[in-house]
């Protein structure tokens, strides 16, 4: 009772070259799902009609599955009203389309407006962070952070960090309340071989701040800094090269 299940095997045969498995054939796996998605969506899962109506766009019949997306969006579909929108050439309608995307639920919705509506940006940022929109979060951080809020930065650009944004990582760093988390934090952006998250890595590690001090490992990591930045001249590395640890 799944389409997806349904459309998800019919993709697997394909993908190993079988005409046929248990007696059934890609093609009537896929219909099969066809026939769920309609079912589902005269019970007015608004979801379902999305699904359907997508499957019509592609085939034979395109402007009966506009309809049908049409009234998925009006239905309750977030991801019904963020198709409309990004198939719709008229700026003010799509912003429509994406104002109910972001009411229903959907987090990118909510983002894509944001860039549209300078007003509401950060009230949609947030909105979009929420729904676990990485580029939400990262954009309520620099928000929060241009306002004075670090703690609320510091939330957001970590929530953005963990949805894999992990430029945002560096950034959540930045804002630690403590010099361990912003250790491990520069150390996620060092590892995604972003130089500012080595460059901060360094300072951190070669002075010892929230962990032990390795004056030669900060060596290290401000080289790959610079490596990574394609800087010739490394004056970060300059400097810790002159404040080795004291013999004592």
């Amino acid at each position: 009772g799944t389409p997806d299940a349904c459309t998800e095997a019919a993709t697997a045969l394909d993908q190993i070259h079988v005409a046929a498995r248990l007696g059934t054939t890609p093609k009537q796996l896929r219909d099969h799902a066809t026939e769920l998605l309609a079912t589902q969506c005269a019970a007015g899962a608004a979801d379902a009609c999305f699904e359907h109506g997508k499957l019509a766009v592609r085939g034979a019949d395109p402007a009966q599955g506009m309809t049908e997306i049409e009234h998925a969006c009006d239905a309750g579909s977030g991801r019904g009203c963020l198709f409309l929108a990004q198939h719709e050439s008229h700026a003010a309608r799509a912003a429509v389309y994406l104002d109910k995307a972001c009411d229903h639920g959907n987090a990118h919705g909510c983002e894509l407006l944001a860039e549209k509506d300078h007003k509401r940006a950060p009230e949609l940022h947030r909105k979009a962070c929420d729904g676990d929109d990485a580029l939400g979060c990262t954009r309520s951080g620099e928000v929060r952070r241009s306002s004075g809020d670090r703690t609320g930065a510091f939330a957001d650009f970590s929530k953005a960090c963990d949805l894999h944004d992990l430029a945002s990582c560096d950034a959540a760093g930045l804002l630690a309340p403590d010099p361990a988390t912003a250790r491990e934090l520069h150390g996620r952006a060092c590892d995604a071989d972003i130089a500012s998250g080595c460059s901060h890595l360094a300072e951190l590690v070669a002075h010892g701040d929230g962990g032990d001090r390795d004056w030669g490992k900060g060596l290290d990591l401000a080289q790959r800094a610079c490596t990574l930045a394609n800087a010739k001249v490394c004056p970060q590395l300059a400097t810790l090269r002159k404040h080795p640890p004291e013999v004592h």
